[in-house]
Order: structure tokens, then sequence, then C-alpha cells
């Protein structure tokens, strides 16, 4: 697993700490950006892999049964970074 910049900890949220390592170069944004909401939100998913920078972020889900050929999965991971896209607006 690589990891950029650093390690940053939300003990106010030990359900979201359970389920995912966050690392950033910039703490102090990732600590602001992440409030209740969100972090209720990622602590009922997992497997995901987030990189955000700006207005940018890239999303993968680590699914062993993810079949690149099958439109239905493709149409599941294309909803989920939506939803996901959706959560960080707000």
């Amino acid at each position: 697993m690589s990891k950029i910049g650093e390690p940053v900890a939300f003990p106010q949220f030990p359900a979201l700490t359970e389920r995912y390592v966050i690392t950033s170069p910039d703490p102090d944004e990732v600590r602001r950006l992440m409030d209740e909401p969100l972090a209720r939100f990622f602590s009922q998913t997992e497997m995901y892999t987030l990189h955000a920078a700006g207005d940018l972020f890239t999303f993968a889900e680590l699914d062993p049964n993810f079949k690149i050929t099958d439109p239905q999965s493709i149409a599941r991971r294309v909803n989920r970074a939506l939803e996901i896209f959706r959560e960080l607006r707000k």
C-alpha cells in the first residue's frame, strides 16, 4: 500500500480509523474537511482508496468480485464514485 503524506489521526471518529488509514501532505486541510457526517459516511464503507486534491479525486474499490467486462459492475462502481462526490461537496 502506498501512502502520500503523513498519517492523519481522527480519535474523535473511532469507527472511521478502524476501517481506514488516512494520509495527506496537508493534514490540517483533511481535518477541516472531515466533519462528523463525512466520517459517518466513510465509517459505513470499506475497501475504498481515495486520492483528492483541489477539485479532483480518484476512487478505487478493492473488490475481488469486480468484473471489468460486466456493465452492471462498472455501473455500481461509477455510482459509488458519484455518491462519494456528493458527500465531498457537502
